[in-house]
């Protein structure tokens, strides 16, 4: 064997003790394991297609965006099952940073892990035991604006530093009303048939609906927003507006025809209605971004 050959190898031997760590706390620790969270929807994906919702600024603070977090840790073993390792309880985001580092303790074992990370939920009463579950509007109500992510992280001496970004669960309903007559101050509004539940894989299912009221005073054109889990098929959730004189009412003075659409993950979802008199609307629903006239045909 050459010198040169020899003064290689034992180069060769000596870098790789210099880079490697051992579990040992006689020898250098390895790197603990690094999850730097991240907020990837931070606006809708059509957000400039309805004039109404003002695009937010990309560089805001963490919690601008996502209010509160909760994550959890799991070591997946050999036969299958996980050990979970930590869980955060569900806090408010403080500080002003735009992304959120966790370090875990250098003691955990190398392997491969599962990060689970909820955020917006103001209590955890919506997720179930396992934290893998969400349910959506058990009150018939909009709720919580609510990201996830869920990543498979492997942890050795070469990869302990990972960024996990959150995604938007559910999409948001606009409706607009224009040239109301003035009497009319007060509505009913239900949307029927959007996902009761959505899992870690973003797989929803389920039916359920919500409802809501809304009233105003000396506003003929008016706006509102609802935060809605996703439809479960094509044009498979149906909107019926009542429009009424006052809360406490018995009968609806207007009723502009139902429509269906489509409600996305992460997408603005909207219709228009324009009161031309006469008890008569035109509606016009957002369809791939541009606002389109619905006829009676269309209209179910």
């Amino acid at each position: 064997m050459t010198n040169n050959t020899t003064y290689r190898i034992l180069l060769a031997g000596f870098l790789l003790l210099a880079c490697s760590c051992i579990k040992d706390e006689d020898l250098r620790p390895c790197p603990p394991l690094k999850v730097n969270i991240e907020v990837k929807d931070k606006n809708y994906f059509n957000v400039g297609a309805v004039e109404s919702e003002q695009r937010l600024d990309e560089n805001l603070p963490f919690k601008a965006y996502v209010p509160t977090l909760y994550y959890r840790l799991q070591l997946l073993n050999d036969d299958g099952t996980a050990t979970l390792m930590t869980e955060h309880k569900l806090a408010d985001v403080e500080g002003d940073e735009q992304s959120i580092e966790v370090v875990f303790p250098d003691a955990y074992p190398h392997g491969k892990y599962v990060m689970t990370t909820w955020g917006g939920l103001h209590d955890m009463a919506a997720l179930d035991e396992n934290r893998e579950q969400v349910t959506f509007h058990p009150k018939r109500k909009g709720g919580d604006d609510i990201y996830m992510s869920r990543d498979t992280l492997v942890y050795d001496p070469y990869k302990y530093a990972y960024t996990v970004e959150l995604e938007r669960t559910k999409g948001k309903l606009i409706v607009e009303g224009k040239n109301l007559p003035p009497e009319i101050h007060y509505s009913t509004k239900q949307i029927a048939s959007v996902a009761r539940h959505m899992d870690v894989t973003f797989h929803y299912w389920k039916p359920t609906a919500l409802y809501e009221e809304n009233n105003w005073e000396g506003q003929r054109d008016v706006v509102f927003k609802t935060l809605s889990s996703p439809s479960l098929s094509e044009r498979g959730t149906q909107v019926t507006i009542q429009c009424f004189d006052s809360p406490q009412h018995d009968v609806a003075l207007l009723t502009p025809p139902p429509v269906k659409l489509t409600i996305e993950r992460n997408r603005l979802s909207a219709i228009r209605y324009i009161y031309e008199g006469q008890d008569k609307f035109k509606v016009y629903v957002l369809i791939n971004d541009n606002w389109e006239l619905i006829h009676d045909m269309d209209i179910e």
